[in-house]
């Protein structure tokens, strides 16, 4: 089959989780024996004109931020190059991630004039929401009531709020042979808000490889001040709803009763020190946090294999925290949220714990209970990795989607 892939941003121009799991399916495709093309964007100020590289087509396009959600939806420039790309490329299958800065949803009418074939996968709200889905009444029903109100909206975003885009991007939706969801909970948010015709597809993650030497892991712990520590690794954007404000207070009373367990935090060290400014930690948590900036992949790897226990704490709609597989693949416990898609992935009380994070000593007691007992962290360590490898694989998530393709 020709398979033509759209997301707004792609590697290596710029790397971000979703654009990395669209350059996962362009490879897996075309492993599995398919034409696959590319079609994507970049800024203007880059580069004014269109990039071809072999089977990937970038367009030019910027515009300023506060107008996403008018800009977003529909583009006559882009849709005309769209339409010559594709009868270009003469496509059998189209695959749709992230459109909703540059592509635009329109592009998904303009896909369905060269194949029946249009898939979109949903990879967060932003098809019902204008931001996060983190509500109130959504933290108060625990995840369960995902529906969004206009009022809501408006208050998500207001003056830029476009009473048009919801509307719009169900339109075009209904081009679509089926709109695929990251998650249940994801799926059940999309019902909740009109977008109907959905599957789930969970993203998978490769086991295979050579786990960093104890040597390396070492070395790490040393470089950062953690070697003989119990370590809680939480990873990803410091903003408030991935739930650091309650992760560091959980660590509070963590610290109480084990003085030698510390916190890991990836992240942009300028992020860390507005999320500190912000929320005023006191000086024995603060001692007991490292920041460690951003890392790499290769550094990443190793971070999650010294960790003693991973947390995702978050406090929104966290479709699908691929930060839960790679704790698994490292065979480590994860402690996780409620809110979105970690109950999907996480077994709680068999690969970790899940819990809502707002419940300060509860949250507390299931990190001190793994960084307490060892034993306990590796059995569930152990189970999340044969839980990863037996039902998250890329090979099985690849298969599913080219399923779609055959039914």
């Amino acid at each position: 089959m020709n398979i033509v892939l759209l997301n707004d941003d792609f590697p290596p121009e710029t790397r971000n989780s979703v654009s990395e799991i669209a350059k996962l399916h362009a490879d897996a495709f075309a492993t599995s024996g398919h034409t696959v093309w590319v079609i994507t964007t970049h800024r203007t100020e880059t580069c004014p004109t269109i990039i071809r590289d072999g089977n990937l087509v970038s367009i030019p396009r910027s515009y300023r931020p506060s107008l996403q959600y008018l800009l977003s939806l529909r583009s006559s420039t882009i849709n005309r190059v769209l339409r010559k790309e594709l009868e270009r490329m003469q496509p059998d299958a189209i695959f749709a991630h992230n459109i909703h800065r540059h592509l635009t949803y329109d592009a998904l009418r303009v896909a369905a004039k060269f194949t029946p074939n249009v898939y979109i996968t949903m990879h967060d709200a932003m098809s019902f929401s204008f931001g996060r889905l983190a509500t109130d009444s959504y933290l108060a029903s625990k995840g369960q009531n995902a529906k969004l109100s206009v009022l809501q909206q408006m208050k998500q975003v207001g003056l830029q709020w476009n009473p048009i885009k919801n509307p719009f991007v169900r339109s075009r939706l209904r081009y679509c042979t089926k709109v695929i969801a990251v998650s249940s909970a994801l799926e059940t948010a999309l019902n909740q808000n009109g977008i109907g015709n959905t599957t789930v597809i969970h993203h998978g993650i490769d086991a295979s490889g050579t786990p960093p030497t104890d040597q390396d892991i070492e070395a790490w712990k040393k470089s950062r001040g953690l070697d003989g520590k119990q370590i809680i690794f939480f990873g990803g954007r410091l903003r408030l709803d991935k739930g650091i404000a309650e992760l560091l207070a959980a660590l509070e009373l963590v610290i109480q009763n084990q003085k030698n367990v510390y916190l890991c935090i990836a992240g942009e060290d300028k992020r860390w020190n507005e999320v500190v400014a912000h929320l005023r930690p006191c000086k024995e948590v603060l001692a007991h946090c490292v920041c460690t900036g951003w890392l790499s992949q290769s550094e990443l790897e190793i971070a999650f294999h010294a960790a003693n226990v991973v947390t995702t704490p978050s406090m929104c709609l966290d479709t699908f925290n691929l930060m839960n597989l790679q704790a698994m693949k490292a065979a480590k416990p994860v402690v996780g949220t409620i809110f979105g898609g970690t109950p999907e992935i996480v077994v709680d009380g068999q690969t970790g714990f899940i819990c809502d994070p707002r419940d300060t000593n509860d949250f507390a007691q299931k990190l001190a209970e793994l960084t307490g007992n060892e034993k306990k962290a590796k059995q569930m360590g152990a189970a999340g990795y044969q839980r990863a490898a037996e039902q998250f694989t890329q090979e099985q998530s690849i298969a599913a989607y080219l399923e779609l393709v055959t039914e």
